[in-house]
């Protein structure tokens, strides 16, 4: 298979601190890997070396064969590397739609939040990521809230709408932070067909997520870190199945 994203030896140190130590992960191209551990195993850190928001204290970040490690959140997402966060993202103020409009401009060359000069040029860009953004809204099913602010919408559909947002900056590779946490099971099942979707589209995924089932039904790959360094990759059968992970991670119990 072909290498998109590869870590090499990736470790950070905060002071005598190490939340990450001697990280070692290759994701291929149209893979679904779950990266997954405890609270403070280091999964955050390591998605802010892997995205450019923090530089690391050793290690390398190569994606499609080219050395990103710590060129910044922006630059890398132009790349095609881009990332969710837990946490609610989107600009609140505004609606569905330019929320999503705002990721497309990150590639075509207009910055959404001045008016650019009215060219023809300029015109056709506009139009063009306006159908981009109904196309993605179509897909996570937002397409009828498009006018809705996006403060208002409900907690499972504001998760919906942080995956449109990243979407319209047309990843290669995308990083789902807790994607389904603290949603109804009906809504889990349609962000985990989702995320089906968008990997038959072309797009890589990688997902860090507590809810286990989730990771197990959609991951080809999960690799589980511990107190910061890496205990064990494999597929979720070999996960379920390895003695660390269930001591370190799962508790002492397996998931069906």
């Amino acid at each position: 298979m072909e290498e998109l994203l590869v870590v090499r030896d990736l470790t950070k140190h905060f002071g005598g601190f190490v939340a990450v130590d001697g990280l070692n992960i290759v994701i291929n191209k149209g893979q679904v890997v779950g990266l997954i551990g405890p609270n403070g195993s280091g999964k955050t850190t390591s998605y802010h070396m892997m995205t450019g928001f923090y530089t690391p204290t050793r290690g390398k970040v190569i994606l499609k064969g080219e050395d990103i490690t710590g060129i910044g959140p922006y630059r890398t997402a132009a790349k095609g590397l881009v990332r969710t966060f837990q946490m609610k993202g989107q600009f609140s103020t505004f609606s569905v739609l330019e929320n999503v409009l705002i990721g497309c401009y990150l590639k075509s060359g207009l910055r959404y939040l001045e008016s650019p000069v009215p060219t023809t040029s300029n015109r056709n860009k506009q139009q063009a990521n306006m159908e981009k953004a109904m196309r993605i809204l179509q897909l996570v099913g937002l397409d009828s809230q498009k006018d809705k602010l996006a403060g208002n919408l409900s907690h499972g559909y504001q998760k919906s709408l942080c995956i449109a947002t990243v979407l319209g900056t047309d990843p290669e590779l995308l990083i789902l932070d807790e994607p389904v946490a603290a949603l109804s099971p009906e809504r889990v099942v349609f962000i985990k067909d989702l995320i089906r979707r968008i990997r038959d589209s072309g797009v890589t995924i990688v997902i860090t997520e507590h809810n286990m089932k989730a990771i197990f039904d959609i991951c080809d790959k999960i690799v589980v870190l511990n107190a910061g360094r890496k205990i064990a990759e494999g597929t979720a059968k070999e996960i379920q199945e390895d003695p660390e992970v269930t001591r370190a991670y799962l508790g002492g119990h397996t998931c069906d």
